[in-house]
């Protein structure tokens, strides 16, 4: 990457998405703007065109692609950009539609392990596990490490406090559908491992339950992978 194209970004915006939240696009642009990078912003006007512009982007020109939208939109860059290979830039989310899961995606560069494995888990196979009352799950995360805990509540509707590094301020999202899990004394779940992947708790070929994200000294919340990975239009690696 370039001098030019580490600060350079292209912001792709779907002008219909969350109308009433634009106002958090013009303050991403002027907080990234004023941290010396160029934002070059361009708005979608038909289905295709978001996965168009992230073919297509120069790399030697932005070292970012950025995409505010909602599902749809965010799901056309991530496969615009999915056979780039090392070409691809780095990826950033603005969310603005009604993503129900807290997750975000990157393309990944060098020195990954494609086959999936996580510390202390091992492997995941690629078939995913539906959630179910009192499942023995397990996670491995950058705080507690392995740890393991059992499912406690379904379909749950969870609230979310946020704060917006970028924009300034604090904000409340409103999830429904989600995992809950036990978590006495933030011992499976602490300050730190969200973004871990929770699995089944068996002791080869675990099948993910759910990407954690979230939780108190009691429970920790993480949303069905099924829901994640539809967000994102992914699969799961794995055997």
């Amino acid at each position: 990457m370039n001098a030019v194209a580490a600060k350079s970004m292209l912001l792709i915006v779907n002008p219909t998405a969350g109308r009433r939240r634009r106002g958090l696009v013009d303050a991403v642009i002027s907080r990234v703007r004023a941290e010396g990078w160029v934002v070059d912003v361009v708005e979608t006007a038909a289905a295709g065109d978001a996965r168009r512009l992230a073919a297509t982007c120069d790399a030697g020109r932005y070292g970012v692609i950025a995409v505010a939208g909602g599902d749809g939109t965010i799901n056309e860059v991530v496969n615009g950009l999915a056979g780039r290979g090392e070409d691809a830039p780095a990826v950033g989310i603005v969310p603005l539609g009604t993503a129900n899961v807290d997750a975000a995606i990157s393309t990944a560069r060098t020195n990954v392990d494609a086959t999936g494995a996580i510390l202390d888990v091992g492997v995941p196979v690629s078939a995913v596990q539906s959630p179910t009352l009192n499942l023995p799950v397990k996670k491995s995360g950058r705080t507690t490490g392995l740890t393991r805990s059992s499912i406690s509540g379904l379909n749950a509707t969870i609230n979310v406090g946020y704060s917006n590094e970028c924009a300034g301020g604090s904000y409340t999202k409103q999830y429904t559908g989600q995992i809950v899990i036990s978590n006495k004394g933030s011992r499976f779940l602490n300050s730190g491992d969200s973004g871990s992947l929770m699995v089944e708790d068996v002791t080869t070929n675990p099948r993910a339950v759910g990407l954690l994200y979230a939780g108190s000294s009691s429970t920790a919340i993480a949303n069905p992978i099924g829901a994640v990975l539809s967000h994102f239009g992914v699969t799961m690696v794995g055997n």
